[in-house]
């Protein structure tokens, strides 16, 4: 992922994501891939159905 080597996304990313504990959560869910694909949250529900509808690589 190029986005991840800018330093200018990853500024914003540290001011404004770092201090959100939901969207770290969540960021760290679909990164490390830690979703529950059968009994989830709500977060795992949204990221395996994003998942089902992005093409794959």
């Amino acid at each position: 992922m190029k986005i991840i080597g800018n330093p200018d996304v990853m500024r914003l990313a540290t001011r404004y994501g770092l201090p959100r504990p939901t969207l770290m959560r969540f960021t760290l869910k679909l990164l490390a891939n830690l979703t529950d694909p059968r009994d989830g949250d709500a977060m795992d529900r949204i990221i395996n159905g994003l998942s089902k509808v992005t093409p794959t690589a």
